[in-house]
Protein backbone atom coordinates (compact mmCIF):
# COMPACT_ATOMS: atom_id res chain seq x y z
CA UNK A 1 0.00 0.00 0.00
CA UNK A 2 1.48 3.28 -0.90
CA UNK A 3 1.33 6.21 1.29
CA UNK A 4 1.78 9.99 0.69
CA UNK A 5 3.46 12.52 3.03
CA UNK A 6 1.10 15.90 3.06
CA UNK A 7 2.33 18.53 5.62
CA UNK A 8 -0.13 21.54 6.69
CA UNK A 9 1.60 24.44 7.63
CA UNK A 10 1.36 28.13 7.55
CA UNK A 11 4.30 29.51 5.00
CA UNK A 12 6.61 31.95 6.45
CA UNK A 13 8.88 34.68 4.77
CA UNK A 14 11.70 36.62 6.14
CA UNK A 15 11.28 40.20 5.35
CA UNK A 16 13.82 42.78 6.67
CA UNK A 17 12.94 46.24 8.02
CA UNK A 18 16.25 48.85 7.96
CA UNK A 19 15.73 50.58 11.25
CA UNK A 20 17.86 50.97 14.27
CA UNK A 21 21.66 52.58 14.46
CA UNK A 22 23.78 49.40 13.80
CA UNK A 23 26.23 49.43 11.21
CA UNK A 24 26.19 45.94 10.25
CA UNK A 25 24.36 44.72 7.01
CA UNK A 26 21.88 41.95 6.59
CA UNK A 27 19.81 41.10 3.86
CA UNK A 28 17.58 37.67 2.87
CA UNK A 29 19.44 35.28 1.63
CA UNK A 30 17.02 33.37 -0.20
CA UNK A 31 13.34 35.04 -0.98
CA UNK A 32 11.27 32.42 -2.27
CA UNK A 33 8.23 33.23 -4.51
CA UNK A 34 5.28 33.15 -2.43
CA UNK A 35 1.95 31.17 -3.96
CA UNK A 36 -2.13 32.33 -3.13
CA UNK A 37 -4.37 29.78 -4.34
CA UNK A 38 -7.62 30.50 -5.63
CA UNK A 39 -10.76 28.91 -4.16
CA UNK A 40 -9.37 28.65 -0.51
CA UNK A 41 -8.28 31.04 2.55
CA UNK A 42 -4.56 31.65 2.51
CA UNK A 43 -2.13 32.94 5.43
CA UNK A 44 1.09 34.02 4.83
CA UNK A 45 3.45 34.87 8.05
CA UNK A 46 6.02 37.39 7.53
CA UNK A 47 8.48 37.57 9.92
CA UNK A 48 10.40 41.14 10.53
CA UNK A 49 13.97 41.36 11.23
CA UNK A 50 16.66 44.15 11.50
CA UNK A 51 19.71 44.53 10.29
CA UNK A 52 21.37 42.54 13.28
CA UNK A 53 19.15 40.03 12.15
CA UNK A 54 17.02 40.26 15.51
CA UNK A 55 13.15 40.52 15.29
CA UNK A 56 11.44 44.19 15.35
CA UNK A 57 8.99 45.33 17.40
CA UNK A 58 6.14 45.95 15.35
CA UNK A 59 3.26 46.47 18.00
CA UNK A 60 0.50 49.23 17.02
CA UNK A 61 2.13 49.29 13.44
CA UNK A 62 -0.17 48.79 10.54
CA UNK A 63 1.64 47.38 8.08
CA UNK A 64 0.23 47.42 4.90
CA UNK A 65 0.67 44.90 2.01
CA UNK A 66 -0.05 45.25 -1.67
CA UNK A 67 -0.22 42.65 -4.53
CA UNK A 68 0.52 44.46 -7.94
CA UNK A 69 0.60 43.07 -11.68
CA UNK A 70 3.59 42.10 -12.93
CA UNK A 71 3.90 44.80 -14.97
CA UNK A 72 3.84 47.18 -11.96
CA UNK A 73 0.19 49.26 -13.28
CA UNK A 74 -1.90 48.05 -11.44
CA UNK A 75 -2.90 47.43 -8.03
CA UNK A 76 -4.89 44.11 -7.61
CA UNK A 77 -5.54 43.31 -3.47
CA UNK A 78 -3.93 45.55 -0.75
CA UNK A 79 -4.82 44.69 2.70
CA UNK A 80 -3.40 45.16 6.33
CA UNK A 81 -1.23 42.28 8.11
CA UNK A 82 -2.63 40.71 11.25
CA UNK A 83 -0.37 41.32 14.16
CA UNK A 84 0.08 37.75 16.01
CA UNK A 85 3.30 38.10 17.89
CA UNK A 86 4.29 41.48 17.46
CA UNK A 87 6.93 41.91 20.25
CA UNK A 88 8.47 39.01 18.19
CA UNK A 89 8.23 40.69 14.46
CA UNK A 90 5.76 38.39 13.34
CA UNK A 91 2.25 39.27 11.39
CA UNK A 92 0.14 37.65 8.91
CA UNK A 93 -1.43 38.08 5.81
CA UNK A 94 -4.86 36.68 5.26
CA UNK A 95 -6.77 36.22 2.22
CA UNK A 96 -9.84 35.07 1.37
CA UNK A 97 -11.06 32.79 -1.49
CA UNK A 98 -13.54 35.64 -2.27
CA UNK A 99 -10.98 38.21 -2.61
CA UNK A 100 -9.07 36.33 -5.25
CA UNK A 101 -12.15 35.31 -7.51
CA UNK A 102 -12.05 38.36 -9.64
CA UNK A 103 -8.44 37.85 -10.11
CA UNK A 104 -6.92 35.77 -12.84
CA UNK A 105 -4.33 33.31 -11.92
CA UNK A 106 -1.26 35.07 -12.38
CA UNK A 107 2.49 35.76 -11.62
CA UNK A 108 2.96 39.09 -9.91
CA UNK A 109 4.13 41.36 -7.01
CA UNK A 110 3.90 42.12 -3.60
CA UNK A 111 5.24 45.23 -1.60
CA UNK A 112 4.94 45.98 2.78
CA UNK A 113 4.95 49.44 3.95
CA UNK A 114 5.64 49.71 7.68
CA UNK A 115 5.05 53.39 9.07
CA UNK A 116 7.58 54.68 11.67
CA UNK A 117 6.85 57.89 13.15
CA UNK A 118 6.12 60.69 10.61
CA UNK A 119 7.52 58.22 7.64
CA UNK A 120 6.43 55.04 5.49
CA UNK A 121 9.14 52.92 4.53
CA UNK A 122 9.64 50.15 2.25
CA UNK A 123 10.49 46.59 4.00
CA UNK A 124 13.04 44.44 2.13
CA UNK A 125 11.96 41.18 0.51
CA UNK A 126 15.34 39.97 -1.36
CA UNK A 127 18.88 39.34 -1.30
CA UNK A 128 19.58 42.97 -3.39
CA UNK A 129 17.41 45.21 -1.00
CA UNK A 130 14.43 45.16 -3.18
CA UNK A 131 10.88 46.56 -2.13
CA UNK A 132 8.86 44.13 -4.88
CA UNK A 133 8.85 39.98 -4.06
CA UNK A 134 7.28 37.71 -6.16
CA UNK A 135 3.83 36.10 -5.56
CA UNK A 136 2.20 33.42 -7.66
CA UNK A 137 -2.19 33.87 -8.00
CA UNK A 138 -2.44 29.82 -9.00
CA UNK A 139 -5.23 27.74 -9.82
CA UNK A 140 -3.26 24.27 -8.06
CA UNK A 141 -6.80 23.98 -5.60
CA UNK A 142 -9.80 23.96 -8.08
CA UNK A 143 -9.86 23.60 -11.29
CA UNK A 144 -9.38 27.13 -13.34
CA UNK A 145 -12.24 29.00 -14.55
CA UNK A 146 -13.63 28.58 -18.08
CA UNK A 147 -15.70 30.88 -19.57
CA UNK A 148 -19.14 30.38 -21.97
CA UNK A 149 -18.40 30.84 -25.60
CA UNK A 150 -20.89 32.70 -27.17
CA UNK A 151 -21.82 30.33 -30.18
CA UNK A 152 -23.59 32.89 -33.63
CA UNK A 153 -26.25 31.31 -35.41
CA UNK A 154 -25.77 32.63 -39.18
CA UNK A 155 -28.69 34.64 -40.68
CA UNK A 156 -31.33 32.44 -42.16
CA UNK A 157 -35.21 32.46 -43.48
CA UNK A 158 -37.68 33.34 -40.60
CA UNK A 159 -40.70 30.79 -40.61
CA UNK A 160 -43.79 32.15 -41.74
CA UNK A 161 -46.68 31.61 -38.81
CA UNK A 162 -50.29 31.31 -39.42
CA UNK A 163 -51.98 33.42 -36.46
CA UNK A 164 -55.09 34.65 -38.03
CA UNK A 165 -59.02 35.40 -36.67
CA UNK A 166 -61.89 36.30 -39.07
CA UNK A 167 -64.90 37.00 -37.33
CA UNK A 168 -67.02 36.80 -40.91
CA UNK A 169 -66.33 33.29 -41.17
CA UNK A 170 -69.82 31.96 -43.41
CA UNK A 171 -71.52 28.46 -43.41
CA UNK A 172 -69.71 26.28 -46.68
CA UNK A 173 -72.71 23.19 -46.03
CA UNK A 174 -74.62 22.01 -43.27
CA UNK A 175 -76.34 18.71 -42.53
CA UNK A 176 -79.51 20.91 -41.50
CA UNK A 177 -82.62 20.57 -43.96
CA UNK A 178 -83.19 24.43 -43.61
CA UNK A 179 -80.36 26.07 -41.60
CA UNK A 180 -78.54 28.63 -43.20
CA UNK A 181 -77.25 32.11 -42.66
CA UNK A 182 -74.78 31.04 -40.04
CA UNK A 183 -71.65 33.82 -39.12
CA UNK A 184 -68.60 32.68 -37.02
CA UNK A 185 -65.45 34.55 -34.78
CA UNK A 186 -62.82 31.86 -35.80
CA UNK A 187 -59.14 31.88 -34.87
CA UNK A 188 -56.05 30.33 -36.75
CA UNK A 189 -53.47 28.70 -34.06
CA UNK A 190 -50.76 28.06 -36.14
CA UNK A 191 -50.64 24.57 -37.22
CA UNK A 192 -52.18 23.53 -33.86
CA UNK A 193 -55.85 24.00 -33.30
CA UNK A 194 -58.17 26.63 -33.95
CA UNK A 195 -60.61 28.77 -31.17
CA UNK A 196 -64.11 29.25 -31.77
CA UNK A 197 -64.24 32.97 -30.28
CA UNK A 198 -68.40 32.99 -31.04
CA UNK A 199 -71.23 33.54 -33.36
CA UNK A 200 -71.35 36.33 -35.21
CA UNK A 201 -75.19 35.70 -36.76
CA UNK A 202 -77.28 33.02 -35.63
CA UNK A 203 -78.59 32.25 -38.84
CA UNK A 204 -81.91 30.61 -38.93
CA UNK A 205 -84.13 27.03 -38.94
CA UNK A 206 -81.36 24.91 -37.55
CA UNK A 207 -81.38 22.73 -34.74
CA UNK A 208 -79.61 20.88 -32.63
CA UNK A 209 -77.21 18.09 -33.11
CA UNK A 210 -76.74 20.16 -36.55
CA UNK A 211 -73.57 20.51 -37.91
CA UNK A 212 -72.16 23.37 -39.52
CA UNK A 213 -68.52 23.56 -42.14
CA UNK A 214 -66.36 26.44 -42.43
CA UNK A 215 -64.31 26.61 -45.86
CA UNK A 216 -60.70 26.54 -45.15
CA UNK A 217 -60.30 29.17 -47.69
CA UNK A 218 -61.74 31.60 -44.89
CA UNK A 219 -59.11 30.64 -42.61
CA UNK A 220 -56.09 31.32 -44.49
CA UNK A 221 -56.25 27.82 -45.64
CA UNK A 222 -57.36 25.87 -48.47
CA UNK A 223 -60.21 23.79 -48.72
CA UNK A 224 -61.28 20.73 -48.19
CA UNK A 225 -57.82 20.20 -46.08
CA UNK A 226 -58.09 22.95 -43.59
CA UNK A 227 -62.39 22.96 -43.70
CA UNK A 228 -63.45 23.18 -39.62
CA UNK A 229 -66.28 21.52 -38.77
CA UNK A 230 -68.49 22.70 -35.63
CA UNK A 231 -71.61 21.20 -33.64
CA UNK A 232 -74.96 23.06 -32.79
CA UNK A 233 -75.43 22.75 -28.80
CA UNK A 234 -77.42 25.40 -28.52
CA UNK A 235 -80.50 27.63 -30.52
CA UNK A 236 -83.95 29.95 -29.37
CA UNK A 237 -87.39 29.10 -30.62
CA UNK A 238 -86.38 30.20 -34.69
CA UNK A 239 -83.75 28.36 -34.79
CA UNK A 240 -80.68 30.62 -34.62
CA UNK A 241 -77.50 29.06 -33.11
CA UNK A 242 -76.26 30.49 -29.96
CA UNK A 243 -73.42 28.19 -28.42
CA UNK A 244 -71.59 25.65 -31.04
CA UNK A 245 -68.77 23.00 -30.42
CA UNK A 246 -65.82 21.60 -31.88
CA UNK A 247 -66.16 18.63 -34.19
CA UNK A 248 -63.21 18.64 -36.63
CA UNK A 249 -60.95 19.77 -38.52
CA UNK A 250 -56.71 20.65 -39.17
CA UNK A 251 -55.75 24.48 -39.01
CA UNK A 252 -53.35 25.59 -41.72
CA UNK A 253 -49.53 25.31 -40.86
CA UNK A 254 -46.86 28.13 -41.47
CA UNK A 255 -43.71 27.26 -43.45
CA UNK A 256 -41.10 25.58 -41.44
CA UNK A 257 -37.67 26.38 -41.32
CA UNK A 258 -34.61 24.82 -41.21
CA UNK A 259 -30.87 26.32 -40.10
CA UNK A 260 -28.16 25.59 -38.51
CA UNK A 261 -25.74 27.28 -35.09
CA UNK A 262 -22.33 27.96 -35.98
CA UNK A 263 -20.06 24.76 -35.89
CA UNK A 264 -17.86 25.19 -32.61
CA UNK A 265 -15.19 22.63 -31.57
CA UNK A 266 -14.85 21.38 -28.20
CA UNK A 267 -10.91 21.33 -27.11
CA UNK A 268 -10.15 17.78 -26.98
CA UNK A 269 -12.67 17.10 -24.07
CA UNK A 270 -15.02 14.62 -23.31
CA UNK A 271 -17.72 16.52 -22.08
CA UNK A 272 -19.35 19.97 -23.67
CA UNK A 273 -22.19 22.06 -21.92
CA UNK A 274 -24.37 23.64 -24.30
CA UNK A 275 -26.89 26.55 -22.92
CA UNK A 276 -29.24 27.79 -25.78
CA UNK A 277 -32.48 30.72 -25.03
CA UNK A 278 -35.95 30.02 -27.10
CA UNK A 279 -38.56 32.36 -26.91
CA UNK A 280 -41.60 31.27 -27.84
CA UNK A 281 -40.21 28.60 -29.93
CA UNK A 282 -41.95 25.69 -32.02
CA UNK A 283 -39.91 23.02 -33.63
CA UNK A 284 -36.75 20.61 -32.59
CA UNK A 285 -33.58 20.93 -32.04
CA UNK A 286 -30.81 18.30 -32.61
CA UNK A 287 -27.40 18.54 -31.75
CA UNK A 288 -24.94 17.38 -34.24
CA UNK A 289 -21.35 16.07 -34.24
CA UNK A 290 -18.38 15.46 -36.58
CA UNK A 291 -14.93 15.03 -36.35
CA UNK A 292 -14.07 16.99 -39.65
CA UNK A 293 -15.13 20.60 -39.34
CA UNK A 294 -17.66 21.02 -42.67
CA UNK A 295 -19.02 18.10 -43.38
CA UNK A 296 -20.36 14.18 -41.89
CA UNK A 297 -22.64 15.35 -39.66
CA UNK A 298 -24.00 12.97 -37.58
CA UNK A 299 -27.09 13.27 -34.68
CA UNK A 300 -26.01 13.01 -31.22
CA UNK A 301 -28.82 11.83 -28.83
CA UNK A 302 -32.62 12.53 -29.51
CA UNK A 303 -34.06 15.67 -30.78
CA UNK A 304 -35.52 17.94 -28.48
CA UNK A 305 -39.64 19.31 -29.38
CA UNK A 306 -41.33 22.92 -28.20
CA UNK A 307 -44.30 23.80 -28.74
CA UNK A 308 -44.33 27.84 -28.37
CA UNK A 309 -41.41 27.56 -25.51
CA UNK A 310 -39.62 30.55 -23.86
CA UNK A 311 -37.20 28.70 -22.35
CA UNK A 312 -33.61 28.28 -21.06
CA UNK A 313 -32.50 24.55 -21.85
CA UNK A 314 -29.42 23.28 -21.27
CA UNK A 315 -27.76 19.58 -22.50
CA UNK A 316 -24.63 17.58 -21.55
CA UNK A 317 -22.56 16.32 -24.54
CA UNK A 318 -20.25 13.14 -23.59
CA UNK A 319 -18.37 11.49 -25.91
CA UNK A 320 -15.57 12.68 -28.38
CA UNK A 321 -16.85 14.53 -30.94
CA UNK A 322 -14.26 17.41 -32.01
CA UNK A 323 -17.20 19.53 -33.96
CA UNK A 324 -20.63 20.44 -32.78
CA UNK A 325 -23.16 22.59 -34.46
CA UNK A 326 -27.42 22.77 -33.61
CA UNK A 327 -29.63 21.96 -36.19
CA UNK A 328 -32.82 23.79 -36.18
CA UNK A 329 -36.56 22.39 -37.72
CA UNK A 330 -38.34 25.51 -36.67
CA UNK A 331 -42.18 26.49 -37.51
CA UNK A 332 -42.09 29.53 -35.67
CA UNK A 333 -40.16 31.74 -32.45
CA UNK A 334 -36.66 32.12 -32.48
CA UNK A 335 -33.33 30.81 -30.54
CA UNK A 336 -32.00 33.84 -28.48
CA UNK A 337 -28.59 32.57 -27.40
CA UNK A 338 -26.28 29.68 -27.08
CA UNK A 339 -23.53 29.49 -25.06
CA UNK A 340 -20.97 26.50 -24.88
CA UNK A 341 -18.26 25.97 -23.00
Amino acid sequence: MYSTQVYYYTPRQTVVVFVGTSTRRYNTVYAKNLKLHKGVDNKIQFQFLNQEQKPVNITDKEILCRIISADGTTVLLQKLLTLQLPLTGLALLEVNASELLDIDAQLCGYSLEVPDGAFEYPVFVDSEAGGRGVIQIVNSILPPFIPSTNVTIPSHEEPVVVNYTNNNAPQMSTTSTLGNGAIFSITVNDGTYYTINGVTDGGQDYELGDEVTISGDVLDGSSPANDLTVGVTSVNGAGSIFEVEYVSGVPPTGSTVTFYSSVFGTYETDKTTIQSRYINYTGNVQIQGSVVQDSDWYDIGEALSFTGNTVTHGNVVTGFHPYLRLKFVSTGGNVQSILTR
